[in-house]
């Protein structure tokens, strides 16, 4: 089920939650993303930003996203 756009209409419907209906304050998204090139790339593509490089060979890396700089997008 991959490559089908799902997992980006997810991330765009929290966000457009957050900023759209003032559900709570909120400045930041972050999620564990498996550490695989396939996994960080897509995080990469809907504007996650990696939060160290502590993690490079960890099984997971620490993105987030502000949402400030999603809602100037």
């Amino acid at each position: 089920m991959q490559g089908q756009g799902i997992g980006t209409f997810i991330i765009n419907f929290i966000m457009d939650t957050f900023l759209n209906y003032k559900v709570a304050r909120c400045q930041f998204i972050t999620v564990d993303s498996l550490n695989n090139p396939k996994t960080n790339l897509f995080y990469e593509k809907n504007g996650f930003i990696y939060q160290t490089v502590l993690d490079m060979s960890s099984s997971t890396r620490r993105m987030y996203i502000p949402l400030k700089l999603y809602q100037e997008a």
